[in-house]
């Protein structure tokens, strides 16, 4: 009986903090879609799951934390690939980039909540194509860094 009831507490600590899990997985998926890792079907989980994360969260609060996420993942997922050219904070690059994304999945939230269209589900992929596309016009580095280069092989 004991472990009946212990098993069902952790069934609803695990529902009530199931966005913090998913957060957590959107972190690590992103860190394994591009940079070092390279696994391409990652790619296409972590801009769901850093969604679903905050799907009943508030506008303010999801938005801070998708920025830190999207920064965390992609320092993690760039570290210690840019060349050592001898320039102080280089290496935070990585992290501002990651948080430059954010826009694009901050206007993709914003959209879901004003409307229900299906249409909604284009705007994250047009902006993050649009990122990416700026980025590698306006990178030093060129092309480093864009998330088509995870799905070379696949």
């Amino acid at each position: 009986m004991t472990g009946t009831i212990s098993l069902s507490k952790g069934v609803l600590i695990m529902k009530k903090h199931r966005h913090v899990l998913m957060y957590i997985l959107a972190i690590v998926s992103m860190a394994l879609s591009n940079g070092k890792y390279l696994y391409a079907p990652a790619a296409f989980v972590f801009p769901l799951l850093f969604l679903m994360s905050f799907k009943k969260e508030t506008f303010k609060k999801s938005s801070l934390m998708l920025v830190l996420g999207l920064a965390i993942g992609n320092a993690i997922s760039f570290h210690g690939m840019l060349p050592d050219v001898g320039m102080k904070y280089l290496h935070a690059l990585p992290f501002l980039a990651g948080a430059l994304m954010a826009p694009a999945f901050i206007a993709q939230m914003y959209a879901f909540k004003k409307s229900k269209s299906y249409s909604m589900v284009l705007i994250l992929p047009s902006l993050y194509t649009l990122m990416d596309f700026l980025n590698s016009k306006f990178n030093p580095f060129g092309g480093f860094g864009l998330l088509g280069y995870s799905q070379h092989n696949f």
